[in-house]
């Protein structure tokens, strides 16, 4: 390695002889001349060959694997798992042992019996797979009797007939037996009429659509009169059952609920069984057609006619 020292250099040193040491300010005014070696001025350049290899092999290196997907993390909340609605309790309540709905069943049933009479066969067969089933054949009447009440295109007379049939003996010997046992029956009716007092503030002729059916099951003979009037007196929901006196008169019988219920009762009574037959079941079962009529309504005779006339009931209290 050695310095290059130009005529400029030279000059230049000369005039600066006198106020510096021209040694201490040479390297100042030279530069690198080694062979080979770059100038600092000037970036190192490779060989093409070293380019091509680095190319070459740059090309051919496979490409890094991608990096592994990153799971979310999980965001905390503090909603808790949503509880069965009530809705799924009752569809769950109405199951039989063999996980038939028969709310489901039972609103089938009486829709098609309801828009074609014709199907009354299949509305009976229907009853007999619900009785297979194991589920409570109570609750399925009262639902019918419910369904019938809130229902739209309802035909209560069409409804009756239902119930008269399901709950019909076969007269020949080994015939089957009614798929609605008396008891059956009964059973469901008395859970209606305890509830009866509520439903008919939203259908108001509940009481008179109620009692027509229960007409035409006394007459087939699927209900005792006696003890339909006994529970007709004493039928009250359990929300009030516990408050009332025992000498006081029921929800049923104090709002006149129970006088319309049952004088459309023995109005179809007569008309099924004959006014002569009906008029003999009554006086047989010892019931008073006045203790169904509220207690401040007993002493008008007015309204004890009024109630007669509507239900064409003279010849059946005579």
């Amino acid at each position: 390695m050695g310095y290059i020292v130009t005529k400029t250099c030279v000059d230049s040193l000369f005039l600066l002889k006198q106020h510096y040491n021209p040694l201490s300010i040479l390297p100042f005014f030279t530069f690198k001349t080694h062979r080979g070696a770059p100038r600092p001025s000037e970036p190192q350049q490779t060989s093409s060959t070293e380019s091509s290899n680095t190319r070459d092999s740059t090309l051919a290196a496979p490409p890094p694997p991608p990096p592994p997907p990153q799971q979310p993390r999980p965001t905390a909340t503090n909603s808790r798992p949503a509880s069965p609605s009530s809705t799924d309790n009752e569809t769950k309540k109405n199951v039989g042992e063999q996980g038939i709905n028969f709310e489901g069943k039972v609103k089938g049933l009486l829709a098609e019996v309801f828009n074609d009479p014709t199907v009354m066969d299949d509305s009976l067969l229907t009853l007999k797979e619900l009785k297979a089933a194991h589920v409570s054949m109570s609750e399925a009447v009262e639902l019918m009797f419910n369904h019938t009440l809130e229902g739209k295109g309802t035909n209560w007379e069409v409804f009756s007939k239902l119930l008269v049939a399901a709950s019909a003996e076969g007269e020949e010997e080994g015939a089957s037996p009614a798929i609605l046992d008396k008891e059956v029956v009964e059973s469901g009716v008395r859970a209606l009429l305890n509830n009866l007092d509520d439903l008919q503030v939203d259908v108001p002729k509940a009481p008179v659509q109620v009692g027509d059916v229960l007409g035409a099951l006394v007459a087939s003979k699927t209900l005792d009169l006696a003890a339909l009037g006994k529970h007709i007196q004493e039928a009250e929901s359990e929300e009030f059952a516990d408050e009332r006196e025992p000498d006081e008169p029921t929800m049923l019988i104090d709002g006149g609920a129970a006088a319309k219920l049952v004088g459309a009762m023995l109005k179809r009574l007569s008309a099924d069984a004959g006014v002569e037959a009906a008029a003999e079941m009554w006086k047989e079962s010892g019931l008073s057609f006045e203790s169904f009529i509220p207690p401040l309504d007993r002493e008008d005779s007015a309204r004890k006619s009024k109630l007669v006339g509507e239900f064409d009931l003279t010849a059946v209290l005579q």
